[in-house]
Parts: structure tokens; C-alpha cells; sequence
């Protein structure tokens, strides 16, 4: 059984019903309670109604799988989108391997929305997922991720440690083609060669060893060594 719940049937949105939460215990306590019912525990009965609506009722009653069901899970999830800590990117990550598609699913949206850089490997993995949906879903924050000016991507370190533009001019002049799109299959706005051409970081490194091992661009030059 599928909890279905409308706006009209809720009275609200489920973005405007975890605001008016966020209001009422303040952010961080939202996120913090989101990132329980993701690790799966179900403590927070207020909480779980204000993120799933009637739904909830639904599940705190035994059914649609009940509380030990992944919907609860989803709505941790889905609650992220509208609410955010760094604290919580852990327990997004570590979500990608749930064995609930509609999990996956929800924190691949999740890692698109907060540009969840470190999540690059995770989100390449989920490229290969059995389902449709959480594959199209991944692909997607890929490409939120390794796109130029991405906050907590590539981009996002460039532009913290010495200016996106800055940055991207450098990469510019040196390969000549900043901004390009690459001729893969799904079109990621990067430009890559130029990536390799200049300074990176370790953990730079290491996101650009899982999108160009994804993506088939073989690593060369003396960050990427044999």
C-alpha cells in the first residue's frame, strides 16, 4: 500500500508544513530529526506527521509497512529539501545504498538540491541502480555536481578557495575551451580537460577520479598517476 496525499486533502504543502516546523523547533532540530527517521529510527511521531501529513497517520498505525517501512525513511529524505545542515551529508550518503528505491531516489534529489560534492562516487554508483527512476535521479545530480559554480562540487571549492571566475579563467587559458560541454552520452557541463591542466585538491582529486571512472574520460598527468 502506497500512502498517496494530496494538498487539497492535507490543507498544505509538505514544503509549507516542514517551513511552519522549522518555525516552530527551529531548523537545525528539523534536520537533526530528519536525519533519525533516514537512519530509520522512528522517535518523533509530531515530526513524521509535519513531514508526511495524513500519510503518516497511515503509517504510525501499522500500515503501509509501518513505522519499520521505508516511507518514513522517504520523508526524512524529502524533509532535507527544504531544510539543511552540513551534519546531515553523511546520512544522505550513506542512504544511497538503502535497499528502498524511492530512498535512493529522494537523497539523489537531495544531493542535486545541497550540491553534495563528496557525493559524486555515491551518485556515479547510483547510475547503474535497477531502477529507472533512481538512475535518471542520479544522473541528474552528476550533473548539478560537476557543473561549473556547483556550491559543495567542484565548482563550489573552486569559488571558496580562490573565486570561481578566477579559477575558470585559468582553466580557460590554459585549455581554451572553458565551458564546454562534453560529447558523453549525458552532456556534463564541464569541461574536464581543462580539470586536469590545473591545481586540485585532494579531495578534488578524488571526485574527479569518480566522474571521469563514470564517464569514461581516461585520467592522465600527475594528479591522476597510474
Amino acid at each position: 500500500m502506497t500512502p498517496t496525499v494530496t494538498a487539497s486533502h492535507w490543507g498544505t504543502t509538505p514544503r509549507r508544513s516542514i517551513e511552519a516546523e522549522c518555525a516552530r523547533r527551529g531548523e537545525r532540530a528539523v534536520v537533526a530529526g530528519c536525519v533519525n527517521l533516514l537512519a530509520g529510527r522512528v522517535d518523533d511521531a509530531e515530526l513524521l506527521r509535519a513531514l508526511g501529513g495524513p500519510a503518516a497517520t497511515t503509517v504510525l498505525h501499522g500500515q503501509a509497512e509501518g513505522v519499520e517501512g521505508y516511507w518514513p525513511r522517504v520523508w526524512g529524505a524529502r524533509g532535507l529539501l527544504c531544510a539543511w545542515g552540513d551534519a546531515a551529508g553523511t546520512a544522505v550518503i550513506r542512504a544511497t545504498a538503502d535497499d528502498a528505491w524511492r530512498v535512493r531516489e529522494m537523497v539523489a534529489k537531495v544531493v542535486a538540491k545541497r550540491r553534495l560534492g563528496r557525493a559524486v562516487p555515491a551518485m556515479a554508483a547510483l547510475c547503474d541502480d535497477p531502477v529507472p527512476r533512481v538512475r535518471r535521479a542520479a544522473e541528474r545530480a552528476l550533473q548539478m555536481l560537476v557543473a561549473p559554480g556547483a556550491r559543495d562540487g567542484v565548482g563550489g571549492r573552486a569559488g571558496r578557495q580562490g573565486g570561481t571566475a578566477g579559477r575558470d579563467g585559468r582553466a580557460g587559458r590554459q585549455g581554451g575551451t572553458a565551458g564546454r560541454r562534453t560529447a558523453d552520452e549525458y552532456a556534463l557541463p564541464i569541461d574536464v580537460e581543462s580539470l586536469y591542466r590545473r591545481h586540485v585538491t585532494e579531495v578534488d582529486r578524488q571526485v574527479l577520479l569518480a566522474v571521469t571512472d563514470r564517464y569514461h574520460f581516461p585520467p592522465r598527468g600527475r594528479w591522476f598517476p597510474a
